[in-house]
């Protein structure tokens, strides 16, 4: 992926083009950048500018978890907090390594 921002975004874009095979279409306002959502907005006050998401990244993880918990036959908890007292402490976590398959799943 290439973000190019400029006030003469043309001239870049073709010198690209000469050096490069772009996908025809792909030239243009962005949408989507390196998982980000992309957009044009409003500021509070009125000016113009792009702002950066994470609505479609997110949609995305919750649709995978779901099906991997469809898959193992599990069901999701719905409500508390995965932290059951005051008293949490992540470093004395003794669960058992993930298999090589979850590892997998858990980096995407």
């Amino acid at each position: 992926d290439l973000l190019c921002v400029s006030h003469d975004l043309s001239s870049i874009m073709n010198e690209f083009a000469e050096l490069y095979c772009l996908k025809e279409g792909s030239v243009g306002p962005p949408s989507h950048y390196l998982g980000a959502d992309i957009a044009k907005t409003h500021t509070a006050t009125g000016v113009l500018c792009w702002a950066m998401g994470s609505h479609s990244d997110f949609t995305n993880a919750i649709r995978i978890v779901n099906g991997y918990i469809q898959d193992s036959g599990r069901e999701f908890r719905k409500s508390g907090c995965p932290f059951h007292t005051v008293n949490y402490h992540p470093e004395l976590d003794d669960s058992p390594m993930l298999e090589p398959q979850d590892i997998a799943r858990y980096q995407e």
